[in-house]
C-alpha cells in the first residue's frame, strides 16, 4: 500500500455512510456556508483538504457554486451526496483504488457533526468528486510520466465545471454512471474484471504441479485439477458424463481454447507455457485487467466513427466502423529492443508500390555491417546509394567505395532500397506523422504472421492484409475499388494517394482485452509495460 494513501483507507467509507445518513444536530445550512467559507483558504495548504495538485479545483468548484456546501439541503445530506459517496466507494469497480478518494468523515468524528464537521465533510466529498472525475475520465496516470514512448495525451476534463453541471442534472445518479469512457471496449473490459475478482472470491486457486507434458489421453490427478481450472474459467464447459481424471476430446478442446485466448500455441498440450499461465491466480488477472483499464482511459471517448486501434501486446489490428468490428488482422510490432511507441495519429495517405530509405541507426547497427561483411548486399537488396540526404544528392557507384573504410555513418551516405518484391515495406505504405517516424506497412516476410509472438520489426508495424487495410481507409472511394487497389499494389511505379478523409489511429498497448463476443483475453507483457504502470497506480504486485 502506497504510504502517501494509508491515510484514506477504510473504515473511513464505513463512517461516511453513517454520518450521510445520519441528521446533522444544531446545523443548518447558514452556519455550515460560514464555516465553509473559513475552511476553503486553507485548501491549499492543507493536503489533508485536497489530494495532492486538486486544490485549485476545489476552490474554484466552491467559486461556481456561490461558496455555499454543495452536498446539502434542508439541513441534511442531499440524495446527490449519498449518490456521489456510494460511487467513490465503488470506485474499485472501474479497477481505481477507493481509497485515492477523500470523503467526508475520519475516525472518531461525531456521527451528528458541528457545522464546522459538516463544512468539512462538505468539502472532502467535493475533493474526491473532482479527482474521481478526472480519474475515470482520462486515467490516473499522466502516461508521459511513463517515458518518452508514451506520446499519448488524455485531454483532462474541466472537473469543477463538469462537477457543477453535473448536480444540476434531473437524474444525479444516472449521470454518475456515464461519467466513465462510453466505449464498448471499457465497458467488456470492466465486466471481466467484476467476473475475476468473483473467481478469486471463492477460495485458492488449484495449482497445477510441474511436470510432463500432458495431452489427449492422459489420465490422473494432474488432469483433473487442469479440468477443474478450466471449469472455473469458463473455457471447459458443464461437466459432460467424463470422468473427473480423464483427457478427453471436450478437454482437449478446452486447452486449446485457452492457448487460443492467452497467445500461446494452439496444440492442446500442457506443456511449460500453458502450465505457467494456467498458473497464474484470477487475483493476478484481475490486477491486470485494471492496468488495461487504465490504458483505454487514455484514449478519446467517444471514439470517432471509423478508427484503427493496434495493439503492440497483443500483435493485432482492428479497423472499427461506426462501434462495429470491420477488419482485423495480425500486425508484427517492435521487437523489445525496437519497441513501438504509443500514440495517436492519422493515416493521411497510401504509397503504392513504395521505396524503403534506410534510417541511420538502422543503416548504423544492421546495414553497414552487411554491406562491409558482403560486398554483393546492396544489389541482392536492390538497393541505390546517394551522396546525401538533399535533393541535390547525387547517386553513388557502390563499386567506387572501399566499405571497409567507411565509418558508422556512412559519411552522410542515403540508402534507398528500390520498390519490388523484397522491399522491407512491401507493396503499400500507410502515411502516418508522429514524432517517431513509426509508420503502418505491407511486407514480404508473410511467414512471420504464422507465430503467435510477433515482434521483429524496428518500430514500425507490419500488416498482415494490406489489401484489405487499404481498402477501409479508402472508405468506399470510387476511384479505388478493390481491383484498383490490387492493380497498384502489382504496378511497376511507385504512387502516392491523398486520403479523402484521414483515418485515426490508437497505438496501445493492451495485455487484457475482451472480444466483441465476450472472449478474454490476456497476452504476456513482451516490453515489460506492466510493472512501471502499477507501480505508479499503487498497485501491490
Amino acid at each position: 500500500m502506497s504510504l502517501r494513501l494509508r491515510w484514506l483507507r477504510p473504515p473511513v467509507l464505513a463512517l461516511l455512510l453513517v454520518l450521510l445518513a445520519t441528521p446533522a444536530f444544531g446545523a443548518d445550512d447558514a452556519a455550515v456556508a460560514r464555516e465553509l467559507g473559513l475552511l476553503l483558504p486553507q485548501v491549499a495548504k492543507d493536503r489533508a483538504l485536497a489530494p495532492a495538485g486538486h486544490a485549485a479545483a476545489v476552490g474554484r468548484f466552491y467559486e461556481l457554486t456561490g461558496r455555499r456546501p454543495a452536498w446539502r439541503q434542508d439541513g441534511a445530506w442531499s440524495a446527490e451526496a449519498k449518490a456521489a459517496l456510494a460511487t467513490l466507494e465503488a470506485a474499485h469497480r472501474e479497477g481505481l483504488d477507493p481509497g485515492d478518494y477523500p470523503g467526508p468523515a475520519f475516525r472518531g468524528l461525531p456521527v451528528s457533526g458541528s457545522a464546522a464537521e459538516i463544512a468539512r465533510s462538505d468539502l472532502l466529498l467535493s475533493a474526491g468528486m473532482l479527482r474521481y472525475i478526472g480519474d475515470v475520465k482520462a486515467g490516473r496516470v499522466v502516461p508521459s510520466t511513463l517515458g518518452p514512448q508514451y506520446a499519448v495525451h488524455p485531454v483532462r476534463p474541466d472537473a469543477p465545471a463538469v462537477l457543477a453541471e453535473g448536480l444540476k442534472a434531473q437524474d444525479f445518479s444516472a449521470w454518475l454512471s456515464r461519467l466513465p469512457p462510453d466505449d464498448p471496449a471499457y465497458r467488456r473490459l470492466r465486466h471481466a474484471l467484476s467476473v475475476y475478482r468473483d473467481l478469486a472470491a471463492k477460495g485458492p486457486w488449484p495449482r497445477l504441479p510441474d511436470g510432463p507434458t500432458l495431452r489427449a489421453g492422459a489420465s490422473g490427478e494432474d488432469v483433473a485439477v487442469l479440468r477443474r481450472q478450466l471449469s472455473l474459467l469458463g473455457d471447459l464447459p458443464a461437466q459432460d458424463g467424463a470422468g473427473p481424471a480423464d483427457f478427453d476430446a471436450a478437454l482437449d478442446a478446452a486447452v486449446r481454447r485457452f492457448q487460443r485466448r492467452h497467445g500461446l500455441q494452439v496444440d492442446g498440450a500442457v506443456g511449460v507455457h500453458t502450465r505457467a499461465a494456467l498458473a497464474v491466480t484470477p487475483q493476478a488477472r484481475a490486477r491486470t485487467i485494471a492496468l488495461n483499464l487504465e490504458r483505454l482511459r487514455w484514449f478519446p471517448h467517444p471514439a470517432p466513427d471509423r478508427y484503427i486501434v493496434i495493439n503492440a501486446a497483443g500483435f493485432g489490428l482492428t479497423a472499427i466502423a461506426h462501434g462495429k468490428v470491420a477488419a482485423e488482422m495480425p500486425v508484427i510490432v517492435g521487437k523489445p529492443s525496437w519497441r513501438t511507441p504509443l500514440f495517436e495519429d492519422e493515416i493521411t495517405g497510401v504509397t503504392f508500390m513504395p521505396t524503403w530509405t534506410v534510417p541511420p541507426n538502422i543503416l548504423r547497427k544492421e546495414v553497414l555491417p552487411k554491406i562491409k561483411r558482403n560486398p554483393d548486399y546492396l544489389a541482392q537488396h536492390n538497393m541505390k546509394v546517394y551522396s546525401g540526404w538533399g535533393s541535390d544528392a547525387c547517386e553513388v557507384d557502390p563499386l567506387d567505395v572501399d566499405w571497409k573504410s567507411i565509418g558508422p555513418g556512412a559519411s552522410g551516405r542515403r540508402f534507398v532500397q528500390q520498390p519490388g518484391p523484397s522491399n522491407a515495406l512491401g507493396r503499400i505504405r500507410f502515411t502516418l506523422h508522429n514524432e517517431f517516424g513509426v509508420f503502418l506497412h505491407d511486407t514480404p516476410a508473410k511467414e512471420l504472421f504464422g507465430r503467435e509472438v510477433r515482434a521483429y520489426s524496428h518500430g514500425c508495424v507490419r500488416v498482415g492484409d494490406a489489401a484489405a487495410l487499404a481498402a477501409f481507409v479508402f472508405n468506399g472511394d470510387p476511384n479505388w475499388p478493390p481491383a484498383a487497389i490490387e492493380a497498384a499494389m502489382n504496378g511497376g511505379e511507385t504512387r502516392e494517394v491523398d486520403l479523402r478523409a484521414p483515418v485515426p489511429v490508437e497505438m496501445t498497448y493492451l495485455t487484457a482485452w475482451v472480444e466483441e463476443d465476450g472472449t478474454v483475453q490476456f497476452r504476456a507483457d513482451v516490453y515489460g509495460r506492466d510493472p512501471p504502470l502499477a507501480g505508479l497506480l499503487g498497485q501491490a504486485p
